[in-house]
């Protein structure tokens, strides 16, 4: 959040849940940009290991992210993520999120 507002990014809503349209909880975001309708995501290794059956392997683990980003999608918002090394690099994260706020207006346009 901190690298947010160094940025000039607005302050993003914190573990927003989005549900589907049958109100099954599709999931959780670290944070939510709801007038860009941009869902931001800081990823670490740990939060994937963590999610890791006995049965599982890594392409598992990759699949079922992917399937929830998807689902995460089709509510009409866009998806941005950070990770560890990303905060080294501000303008990086900063031309990331503006790009998925754009791509979410021109959807949104699209869609209106």
């Amino acid at each position: 959040r901190v690298l947010f507002h160094h940025i000039g990014l607005p302050p993003p809503d914190l573990q927003r849940e989005f549900y589907a349209p049958n109100g099954a909880l599709i999931g959780r975001s670290d944070f939510y940009f709801e007038e860009e309708r941009t869902i931001g995501e800081f990823d670490g290794k740990g939060k994937y290991l963590r999610s890791l059956r006995p049965e599982d392997d890594a392409g598992e683990i990759v699949w079922r992210e992917k399937k929830r980003e998807d689902a995460l999608r089709s509510t009409g918002n866009e998806v941005a993520r950070v990770i560890w090394l990303d905060l080294d690099h501000p303008k990086e994260v900063e031309t990331r999120f503006r790009n998925a706020f754009a791509r979410a207006r021109q959807w949104s346009e699209r869609a209106g």
